[in-house]
């Protein structure tokens, strides 16, 4: 059984089942085919061991380009998916399916045929959901949900042809894992029309034009005014990548957020290549004077300046210091020791003034009683 996203009517997203000789895909459209034991014809669904499947092209070791294969562990079967280009062609998808309970081998053939679409969109919606994984779109009843928002409140002239132009991983272009394994990957997506954008998208594309120089940008760091239909829905929209392009006619455009990519990288010519001596290279000697030159004179200019003024300071001191001993300080007397009390002493009670000894001290005064006492005997 084969499923594929379509949109009929108001964008009613529903799951189509094909047979296995042939699916058809429309270009420029996002398609998605289931692979499930069915596919093999194996009645059992489920075993304890579980299936392991193989998607490439017939008598080829791989899928083409704007091909892929993914297998779901939450759906317990595989999905090929991807978008055929405006160049693709028709193709053959051989899967080889095993049995991990007996190892039983199968093997089913899907020819794919490549149409033109119709209306071909020519505005295009970027946005990144960062709770979500490349799995989840898978279920057609959450991409119902996603395009409603749009069909019925952003973007109502696209309700009759909106459908999904792009779907990938965003670490497959990228972005970094998340720190905890139970938060989303992050997908991001292209919605697609013929009409033009109305006045509701670019008025939310002036809103968060700004967020775009932050890379990353953190989940709660800015959520918009119409944030509020996204998150009930269990959407969490990066709004720093969220942009509107104008497509050309060959569905590709300059603008682009993100860019698949390229398959060209092998075949570049060394000519194309920039040569080490041709990178231009900046001279540092003029940073590192001004970082170490300048700096240390100016100290030395700093520590000369204020030795000069504690040296010059300290002489003026000690000048004015001796000059003050100088004036003020008394004649010279003679000094006496103990061992020289006979020579400065006559054995009196009281000091010669007249022969200027100063070797004893003078006693204390007398009371005035007694010198009255002593006078009048």
């Amino acid at each position: 059984m084969m499923l594929s996203l379509v949109s009929i009517g108001m964008v009613c997203a529903i799951l189509e089942h094909s047979l296995v000789n042939g699916e058809d895909l429309q270009k420029t459209k996002v398609f998605v085919l289931p692979v499930e034991p069915s596919l093999f014809n194996w009645t059992n669904g489920y075993t304890p061991n579980g299936y392991w499947y193989r998607a490439s092209l017939l008598n080829a070791p791989d899928l083409p380009p704007w091909m892929s294969y993914h297998f779901s562990k939450k759906h317990r079967k595989g999905f090929i998916f991807g978008v055929p280009p405006p160049d693709a062609t028709n193709v053959q998808v051989e899967v080889i399916g095993l049995n991990r309970e007996d190892y039983e081998t199968r093997k089913a053939v899907i020819p794919i045929n490549v149409t033109e679409k119709i209306d071909q969109a020519k505005h295009e919606i970027r946005l990144k959901i960062d709770n979500l994984n490349i799995e989840d779109m898978f279920d057609a009843h959450r991409l119902f949900n996603l395009m409603r928002i749009f069909t019925s409140v952003l973007w109502p002239d696209s309700a009759d042809n909106l459908y999904m132009t792009n779907l990938v991983s965003a670490v497959k272009l990228g972005a970094r894992l998340p720190l905890s394994p139970k938060d989303g990957e992050g997908v991001v997506i292209h919605l697609g029309s013929t009409n033009k954008f109305s006045d509701t998208l670019e008025q939310l594309e002036r809103e968060v034009m700004p967020l775009r120089k932050i890379t990353p940008c953190p989940r709660d760091f800015k959520r918009s005014t119409v944030d509020r239909h996204f998150r009930p829905s269990g959407f969490i929209i990066d709004w720093c990548s969220f942009k509107l392009v104008t497509l050309d006619t060959s569905g590709f455009s300059d603008k682009a957020q993100y860019h698949e990519p390229s398959q060209d990288y092998g075949v570049l010519e060394s000519l194309d290549l920039v040569r080490r001596e041709e990178i231009p290279r900046r001279d540092y000697s003029m940073e590192i004077i001004t970082t170490l030159i300048v700096p240390l004179i100016s100290l030395l200019a700093l520590v000369a300046f204020l030795t000069v003024i504690l040296c010059v300071q300290h002489d003026n001191v000690n000048k004015a210091y001796k000059e003050e001993l100088i004036v003020d300080s008394p004649e010279p007397r003679f000094q006496c020791t103990l061992r020289e009390g006979d020579l400065c002493s006559d054995g009196s009670p009281r000091l010669n003034s007249d022969r200027g000894d100063a070797c004893r001290p003078s006693p204390p005064p007398y009371s005035a009683t007694k010198r009255f006492i002593f006078e009048s005997s």
